[in-house]
């Protein structure tokens, strides 16, 4: 019996050879390094709502960081795993004999540079649908800019598969550059434009015959095109307005998931060099919406913006508000901060912390060098019983650095008080300045403080502290409203917390590796089983039972075991008819030949 299955054993070979490579190829395919899908591609939609607009804010992932600004996430972080022993080692007291070996053991620690792809962490920016002209666009909320662009046809240089914007279908009027009114003069030397204009102002470059408009942002992306004057369609409101069409753009400008940008700032922003209203301040102004007024309700899985008032049931504690710090003319939403952080009990001074920035366009919560590096030293002076810490040459509390920390560890660290006006606080406990990563298999935790040179005396308040808060922008009364955010009234399958909720949507699909509920249609699976599930298929218990690391090989395993059925049946009857075959040879070879005896 042994020897007949020792025969066989070379011809199983070569099919458990591709089955394995074909369970291998077909794993990577369906399933990405990044744990959180890149992009949603859900359409939400639009709540009427009295006296005021509601539209749903879909979560995009974050672009890329660049060093010059706080807008985007890090591309490239490290992410650092401690062993067993580093961690011993490390909660021994420093004067201890085995302490002594400390200095040794950090490279103990494991460290490995890999690609966090947009989305991959719990912040991200968000957009908007609009239409323009009968176009629908996608335009990422921006309270730091007060320009509305969009690309236009004829741009080469923006992404293939985005709207575009063309005045031959519509009654749009392109803003003539030699327009006294609205194509502001005297600016074209100034500026250095490549044309201008009789009266001096600045045209665009790719349409001399056009009023241009230049955008140039923090990160160092930007657009440039003519000023367009169309009907925007908001919601279920028009308004008569003037926008940018982008005619060229750098790379890094669009998203995969959006079009353009929706600036919220005051009118001083939107002078790129001529000055045109900010669609809510045409929206005022045309009575579209009862009061000079905007809220933002921002989650890990989208939100609500609000023109002209805010809902109240999107909160979850008393609305407070506060003075707003600003310049004059009026640009952005700042808050008086005084110049100092709580750090749990203690008042921590910090350079350029006199006032912050509220700013939907910027991940991340940005602080100048100096308050960054008074903030590391505080960190590691209080708190180097947290793993990697006071690591001397790879501390986690760096702009590059992601840490294979554990709940226990994060215990450890100091809840945030920022002081707004000396009249609220607004807390942030570890959850929420260290942004969670989930890594094949590992949980990582990022610091989501960023150090900027240039903010000077401000700092920056991104979706880091706007996640935790509804943020009501009250422009009439010149004041900024906070409580803590509720569900912010999320639809479709991003309101889904769980996997047993999730599976009960039709519509919808959970998908393993990153631990989120998705459209259906954005995802294949096998089965209906790996990596996305849905319906009875997805076995919810078991997915919180089996760690993301064993799905890996329990896919691979119930591949090759799949389809080895039909191959084992293919074989056996192979062989079936191969002895049948030996067993007449045999018998043709011994039958007797009856004609000899007749």
């Amino acid at each position: 019996m042994l020897s007949w299955w020792f025969r066989w054993i070379p011809r199983w070979i070569p099919w458990t050879s591709v089955l394995f490579l074909f369970s291998i190829y077909y794993y990577c395919y369906y399933s990405s390094y990044t744990t959180i899908p890149t992009k949603t591609r859900h359409t939400l939609q639009v709540i009427p709502q009295t006296n005021h607009t509601v539209l749903p804010l879909i979560y995009q992932s974050s672009k890329p960081w660049n060093p010059t600004t706080g807008q985007g996430f890090p591309y490239q972080r490290q992410l650092v795993k401690y062993s067993f022993l580093y961690r011993l080692l490390n909660s021994l007291p420093k004067g201890s004999f085995l302490s002594r070996w400390y200095s040794f053991v950090h490279q103990v620690a494991r460290y490995e540079s890999i690609d966090l792809k947009g989305g991959i962490v719990s912040v991200g920016e968000y957009y908007i649908q609009i239409e323009i002209g009968g176009t629908p666009f996608r335009v990422q909320v921006d309270t730091g800019s007060s320009t509305l662009a969009v690309p236009m046809e004829g741009c080469s240089s923006c992404r293939k598969s985005s709207f575009k914007y063309s005045s031959n279908f519509t009654r749009s009027s392109i803003i003539s550059c030699s327009d006294r009114k609205r194509c502001t003069r005297n600016v074209c030397k100034v500026l250095g434009c490549s044309h201008c204009s009789s009266s001096g102002a600045c045209c665009a470059d790719r349409m001399p015959e056009a009023c241009g408009f230049f955008l140039r942002y923090g990160d160092g992306s930007g657009a440039e095109g003519a000023l367009v004057r169309d009907i925007v369609k908001v919601g279920n409101t028009t308004v008569d307005a003037i926008f940018g069409g982008i005619l060229h753009d750098t790379t890094d400008f669009e998203r995969s998931s959006v079009d353009g940008i929706l600036g919220l700032g005051y009118p001083a922003l939107g002078c790129t060099p001529s000055c045109i209203d900010p669609l809510i301040d045409s929206m005022y102004q045309q009575s579209k919406i009862e009061r000079d007024m905007f809220s933002i309700c921002l989650s890990t899985r989208g939100g609500h913006l609000v023109l002209g008032g805010y809902d109240s049931s999107m909160s979850a504690s008393e609305i407070t508000f506060v003075p707003m710090t600003l310049s004059s003319p009026p640009t952005f939403y700042a808050v008086s901060l005084g110049g100092s952080i709580g750090v749990d009990n203690e008042e921590l001074k910090l350079d350029g912390f006199d006032k912050g920035v509220v700013d939907s366009g910027s991940t991340l919560f940005v602080v100048s060098d100096q308050a960054f590096l008074q903030l590391k030293s505080y960190f590691q002076s209080h708190y180097c019983q947290v793993p990697g810490l006071c690591d001397a040459q790879h501390s986690w509390f760096d702009s590059a650095a992601c840490a294979a920390l554990r709940e226990s560890d994060l215990e450890q660290l100091p809840t945030l008080t920022l002081h707004i006006a000396n009249m609220l606080d607004l807390i942030l406990t570890p959850h929420d300045y260290m942004l969670r990563v989930q890594q094949n298999g590992y949980t990582f935790y990022c610091l989501g403080i960023q150090s900027l040179p240039s903010t000077g005396s401000f700092v920056i308040l991104g979706n880091t502290v706007m996640t935790k808060y509804l943020t009501i922008f009250d422009r009439q009364e010149k004041r900024i409203g906070f409580a803590l955010a509720g569900d912010c009234h999320v639809v479709g399958c991003e309101r889904y917390t769980s996997c047993e909720s999730c599976s009960l949507d039709s519509s919808c699909v959970f998908h393993i590796p990153s631990g989120t509920c998705q459209p259906k249609e954005d995802f294949h699976s096998l089965l209906g089983i790996y990596p996305s599930c849905g319906g009875r298929f997805c076995f919810c218990k078991l997915i919180a039972f089996i760690p993301p690391r064993m799905w890996t090989l329990l896919v691979v395993l119930s591949i090759i075991l799949v389809l080895s059925v039909p191959l084992v049946v293919i074989q056996y009857f192979i062989r079936r008819r191969w002895w049948i075959d030996q067993v007449s040879e045999s018998d043709a070879l011994y039958r007797p030949n009856m004609e000899t005896y007749l």
